[in-house]
């Protein structure tokens, strides 16, 4: 209960950063919602048994790249609490249909304030997803 207060006492954010949507989005009962393939990818890659909830969500088309950044709780297995909040960045190249291929990246700026700031997107602001205390990407 206490983590379900956390994440409802997030302020409920989307923004849509030079908008575009992929064929497998769904928002889903909770309103923000990512595209299925978007999920499957973050399930698979933070090994996770569930997505709690998505408190924030942006979708970024830059040069040949489409970026989604996203905020969300996850349950998973190797993270000591409850649930697992963290601010991660799928990229895909424009041609992909889905974001299935997608690399997995951890901001190093809030992906809302990396995305919406109305300047090419500094791509050093992103590193590549390792969970804590791994040493090579998963």
């Amino acid at each position: 209960m206490k983590l379900r207060n956390l994440i409802l006492t997030f302020a409920l954010t989307v923004s849509v950063c030079q908008a575009g949507s992929t064929g497998d989005y769904d928002a889903g009962p909770d309103i923000i919602g990512l595209p299925n393939s978007a999920k499957e990818l973050l399930v698979a890659q933070l090994d996770a048994k569930k997505i709690i909830g998505i408190n924030q969500m942006v979708f970024r088309r830059f040069a040949e790249f489409d970026y989604l950044g996203v905020l969300g709780g996850f349950e998973v297995p190797w993270w000591h609490g409850e649930a697992f909040i963290h601010d991660f960045v799928l990229r895909k190249k424009v041609s992909d249909p889905d974001w299935s291929k997608a690399e997995l990246f951890y901001p190093t700026t809030p992906a809302l304030a990396l995305f919406c700031a109305g300047v090419p997107i500094n791509e050093s602001e992103l590193k590549p997803w390792k969970k804590p205390g791994a040493t090579t990407s998963p």
